[in-house]
């Protein structure tokens, strides 16, 4: 709900509480019954949508950035390692593909951290033979997949749900400007 429709929302309650208050004053206009009912519903129906909308949308976002951390921990160290494997051994054409600093885990955007993860996860599956020196296991890059897939899903459900909070704050509108 926009600021401006809670302002109208609570101007809509204010003048409804004053019309119950003072119903044997105003019960003599012209269709005041009917009108004070439809009123009242469409301030119920508000409140209904005020509520859908508020229904906790924290919860994707604070699971995501708890896998985008853990995702990002575990492939910075496949990152490491790689990069340790590619030194070594002087594949300069395999290092900028796994060069990456922390931070670009830690704060770079969500479909970075997921492509890079995902780019990661593929060529540590071509060169998992020669990584095991450096400490890459193959249960290792399963667990990577593993987290990577649940943040595939998380991601693909976020827009859902800010979707779905931006068609009620448009019904909202809606019922407002009646």
């Amino acid at each position: 709900m926009t600021h401006e429709q809670q302002i109208r929302m609570m101007m809509f309650q204010v003048a409804r509480d004053y019309l119950a208050n003072n119903h044997d004053v105003v019960k003599a206009l012209p269709n005041y019954s009917f009108w004070y009912d439809r009123f009242t519903q469409s301030i119920g129906l508000l409140m209904e949508m005020t509520v859908e909308q508020g229904r906790n949308t924290n919860g994707i976002s604070v699971l995501k950035n708890d896998l985008k951390k853990r995702l990002g921990d575990m492939a910075f160290n496949l990152s490491s390692r790689m990069y340790a494997y590619a030194m070594q051994n002087d594949l300069t054409a395999m290092k900028p593909d796994v060069y990456n600093p922390l931070s670009r885990f830690r704060f770079g955007t969500d479909s970075y951290v997921r492509d890079c993860s995902r780019r990661l996860y593929d060529l540590a599956q071509e060169h998992l033979e020669k990584l095991s020196p450096y400490g890459m296991t193959a249960p290792m890059l399963d667990a990577l997949l593993v987290k990577l897939q649940l943040y595939e899903q998380v991601l693909s459900k976020q827009p859902t749900k800010v979707s779905q909070v931006m068609a009620v704050t448009s019904r909202i509108g809606m019922c407002l400007m009646r």
